[in-house]
């Protein structure tokens, strides 16, 4: 009924009532303590309440966090073959569904997406998943939130090299700060140069000094990528036409 309603929907937010990001924008990064326990509705919600998001054939803004029992990627893949004027994507807590193909082949199909945040705190930081973040050509600011991954330095240069456009890199793992540290030099040194916009952020999550690094981020990209917050009646529409 709502998408039969709303045919020119063109941002979605479904988000458990009880989620809270390790990177909140109300509050320090609370990672040691932070755990999503999804709640009896949550765990409720699975294809067919998803089924209605790839009739929005007009989204552009997409939100899907804490939705534990999408197991399956291919949900994903027809929301990506759906929405093709898909430029924001914001995900995180959704199952088996990031941990198959089927996440790496949904990159491959959003054509326009220009920003991207994965909150997946056990997420493969694998060939697959930057092989299909690579086919994103028109990515600019990326934000990855791994709380108990690792990262390979080889596959962040291989993504840069691919995404010509890209301008901010944030990524939050299990990662060691020494790791941390250099990769972070090293992209700088390579990078920003041929892209003086450039903003790099490679931090331990569970790391005591993250919020003192968060200092370092430009507002823009801290607000609208980093801590999570719903962007959803946060201010009227079209608010900078009325003023």
């Amino acid at each position: 009924m709502f998408a039969d309603n709303n045919p020119d929907l063109e941002e979605l937010e479904i988000i458990a009532v009880n989620f809270h990001s390790a990177c909140h924008k109300n509050r320090y990064v609370n990672s040691r303590l932070h755990q999503f326990s999804p709640c009896m509705e949550t765990r409720l919600v699975g294809l067919p309440e998803l089924e209605p998001i790839q009739r929005f054939t007009k989204l552009q803004s997409l939100t899907l966090i804490g939705t534990p029992r999408l197991v399956s990627g291919e949900r994903l893949v027809n929301i990506a073959k759906s929405c093709p004027l898909l430029n924001r994507l914001s995900i995180g807590y959704l199952g088996g569904a990031m941990y198959g193909n089927h996440f790496s082949h949904t990159l491959t199909l959003m054509h326009r997406l220009r920003d991207l945040r994965i909150e997946q705190p056990h997420l493969y930081l694998n060939p697959p998943l930057f092989e299909g973040l690579s086919r994103c050509l028109s990515l600019q600011r990326v934000c990855i939130i791994a709380k108990h991954s690792a990262f390979k330095p080889d596959l962040v240069f291989n993504l840069f090299e691919s995404l010509p456009r890209l301008i901010v890199f944030q990524l939050f793992s299990g990662a060691t700060l020494v790791a941390c540290k250099t990769l972070t030099t090293q992209l700088n040194k390579k990078y920003m140069k041929s892209r003086p916009s450039l903003s790099v952020t490679i931090h331990p999550l569970m790391h005591e000094a993250l919020s003192k690094q968060f200092n370092s981020i430009p507002a823009k990209h801290l607000c609208e990528l980093t801590r999570f917050h719903s962007r959803i009646a946060s201010e009227p529409p079209d608010l900078e036409n009325k003023i």
